[in-house]
């Protein structure tokens, strides 16, 4: 029986693994959806220059101008 192999293609239908390996994908990456825009939100802060580019802009404030303190303590832990 060695070196032979079984033919699959009898047993799977290709499309339908097809099928079910894109709605599975789909469904994936709509359930992480919410968590990739915090990941984005948490970005910004971190490399922000200014408020205006977070969350933060729709504060009164007329100061935008952020210190990058948190851009620092990001690259040294990275390191």
């Amino acid at each position: 029986m060695a070196g032979t192999t079984i033919d699959i293609d009898h047993f799977i239908d290709p499309h339908a693994l097809a099928t079910d390996i894109t709605d599975r994908w789909t469904s994936w990456n709509n359930a992480r959806r919410t968590k990739i825009e915090e990941w984005k939100e948490l970005r910004n802060y971190i490399y922000a220059t200014d408020t205006r580019t977070t969350s933060n802009s729709k504060l009164p404030w007329t100061n935008s101008t952020t210190t990058p303190k948190l851009t620092q303590i990001a690259d040294n832990l990275h390191r």
